[in-house]
């Protein structure tokens, strides 16, 4: 369900990475986070609760939508607790 008050950025969606690599994309659903940010200044930002769309920065007041792109790391072992792709647990 979209959220009415959100406004839809399509090309802040756009990875800021190249594709060939290992990626992830993330389907935002308003759901409880704990991030920490870092802006093109420097300054790092954290936020805990809910609904996090857009991010502003305390020194600089930049604002940024928060993207559903992330890295994957390829790891040389299977810590315990992995997901196999397609497991909806």
């Amino acid at each position: 369900m979209n959220n009415p008050e959100r406004e839809e950025f399509p090309e802040s969606n756009d990875p800021p990475f190249d594709l060939s690599n290992p990626h992830g994309w993330i389907q935002w659903k308003g759901t409880h986070v704990c991030i920490d940010m870092t802006c093109e200044c420097g300054e790092v930002g954290h936020y805990d609760g809910d609904f996090l769309y857009y991010f502003k920065c305390s020194k600089c007041s930049q604002v940024y939508q928060v993207g559903a792109y992330i890295k994957l790391y390829p790891l040389e072992f299977e810590p315990k607790g992995t997901k196999m792709g397609g497991d909806d647990d």
